[in-house]
């Protein structure tokens, strides 16, 4: 039976499997109202859909393909037809799901206070219920000083011997993002008295990174 339906059939090639790692997009310079998205795929498949740097999605396999597919800039019908092919599925059907996820995430990156649950009908992650492969947030304490005139942290000094420089910071930046993580917060101390912040902030965003910064204000 299996040869006379091997006869009829086409050959069907296992697909490529989905390639692990962290994704970066933002909205055109032109678009209404300006947004971002991070997509961070995992061994399995599955991804983590993280929009504005606030609301996270879970998505299985064949919504990881669709993400995937918006991340690269495919346009609508292009992708439809990409995962149609990848998973053998109608290209009406692959349509509406592509059509449908490019509208649930413009509506929870442009529209405030969306529940993913409740007004989009997606299904709802318990806390703890699944184990990230790495944080979504990475705090970096710059500096310990608190002060223009270089005030320690009372504690720092038995926490660490120096500042690391600009290109040991910028390694770390590199690591955090081939790790999966978008998004990194500088703290520390007073992380303005760091002449080379700028720099640092510029490098986390040509990795793709959101970039926060906890400070009092100092400078």
């Amino acid at each position: 039976m299996s040869s006379f339906l091997s006869r009829l059939l086409p050959p069907y090639e296992v697909p490529e499997p989905l390639k692990p790692g962290m994704y970066h997009w933002m909205a055109p310079g032109d678009a209404p109202i300006p947004y971002r998205l991070h997509l961070r795929v995992e061994n399995d498949e599955t991804s983590v859909l993280i929009i504005n740097a606030a609301t996270v999605v879970h998505l299985n396999p064949t919504a990881t393909a669709h993400a995937l597919q918006i991340m690269e800039g495919v346009l609508e019908g292009a992708a439809a037809e990409n995962v149609a092919k990848r998973y053998r599925v109608s290209l009406k059907r692959a349509l509406q799901d592509q059509r449908e996820l490019r509208e649930q995430i413009l509506t929870l990156a442009t529209i405030p206070d969306v529940d993913p649950v409740v007004f989009l009908g997606m299904d709802q992650v318990e806390p703890f219920g699944k184990h990230p492969s790495a944080p979504y947030r990475l705090d970096l304490a710059l500096t310990y000083r608190c002060d223009v005139e270089g005030t320690l942290d009372p504690l720092a000094r038995k926490r660490v011997d120096r500042e690391l420089s600009t290109a040991e910071w910028e390694k770390i930046l590199s690591i955090a993002w081939e790790a999966g993580i978008p998004h990194v917060t500088f703290t520390g101390g007073e992380p303005t008295l760091r002449e080379d912040l700028r720099e640092l902030i510029v490098s986390a965003e040509k990795l793709g990174q959101v970039t926060g910064l906890l400070t009092d204000g100092q400078r």
